[in-house]
């Protein structure tokens, strides 16, 4: 039976001597103190209010100036944020944005990659860093950056077309086939989700087999979109895809935009096909539209990625077996 005051079914413990009380009691003492030293450490790491105001007001700055088109002073208000307060990741992506913007897609790079470093869960500008790897024809360290995008947003991994083409850039197709298998869950109706699918499956199984696999689209109004899934169908020839270009109302700008993806599919058709002259052809028209036209967007910056191994070479791009 335990004595009164003891635990359950235990004895009551003995006092402790003088000297061991007092060893416990500095024992516990440089463990509070260990305490408050990490406590100070911790608020000494992060920004204070104050600071963070003063931050969130030279990135105002820096957003007006850019929607002024005033890209130095945006650029310097933005680096100002960063000086103040250069533990504050949000100043990094903000000026990592601009840069993009700017296309300095090198120190666009850059500050993403310290925005990562400052915080690795930052998952958007993982994915900003992967798109302007890309566009530095890095395009093995861009698939890293959208994998672990995948990896920390997976409600989103089916929406990231980007990697699908990353992955065929890398030869790799029937990853690259079951990235726009997936991205067709959230965009049914979008011809290029269909071509590239079909490049995937020409790459892998022959030209018959894509044909026979061709995503059904409808529903993508997009001049010469319908024309470019039929030629892809064989039901239409190359020529109708440039001639439904032509005989469109657009304004000249929309006019070489949509003349950009004619050039851009007709080229990587005739690869797989085969026909390496005719693709060499289209392609370089693709990439020089790109060139003179921003409006391409990220879909310019992937006919120059695709075509940069042999742009410049003698021969024509190698069709894979």
């Amino acid at each position: 039976m335990a004595r009164v005051g003891g635990g359950f079914g235990q004895d009551a413990p003995a006092r402790l001597s003088p000297g061991r009380q007092g060893i416990v009691m500095v024992l516990r003492w440089l463990w509070c103190g260990w305490w408050m030293v990490a406590l100070v450490a911790w608020a000494q790491d992060k920004p204070s209010l104050q600071t963070l105001a003063q931050v969130r007001s030279l990135l105002g700055h820096a957003r007006a100036a850019h929607d002024q088109d005033q890209r130095i002073q945006a650029l310097a208000w933005a680096s100002k944020a960063i000086q103040l307060e250069p533990r504050h990741a949000e100043s990094w992506m903000f000026r990592g944005r601009l840069h993009e913007a700017y296309r300095d897609h090198q120190r666009a790079v850059a500050d993403y990659a310290r925005a990562v470093d400052l915080d690795a869960s930052y998952v958007e500008a993982r994915l900003r860093r992967g798109f302007e790897r890309f566009r530095l024809g890095r395009v093995a360290a861009a698939l890293l950056d959208f994998d672990k995008y995948c990896e920390l947003a997976p409600a989103q991994a089916p929406h990231l077309w980007q990697r699908g083409i990353a992955l065929y850039c890398l030869g790799r197709y029937a990853e690259a086939r079951r990235q726009f298998e997936s991205h067709r869950t959230v965009n049914p109706n979008d011809v290029e989700t269909a071509a590239w699918h079909f490049l995937c499956l020409a790459r892998t199984d022959g030209l018959e087999a894509a044909r026979a696999a061709l995503m059904p689209v409808t529903g993508d109004p997009r001049v010469p979109m319908p024309e470019i899934h039929r030629l892809y169908a064989g039901k239409a020839e190359p020529g109708e895809v440039l001639a439904a270009v032509a005989a469109d109302e657009a304004g000249a700008k929309d006019q070489e935009v949509r003349r950009f993806y004619a050039h851009l599919y007709l080229g990587l058709f005739h690869e797989v096909a085969g026909a390496v002259e005719l693709a060499r052809t289209h392609l370089l028209a693709a990439v020089a539209v790109a060139e003179k036209n921003e409006a391409t967007d990220y879909m310019g910056d992937v006919a120059s990625v695709y075509t940069a191994p042999w742009r410049n070479a003698t021969h024509a791009p190698t069709v894979a077996p």
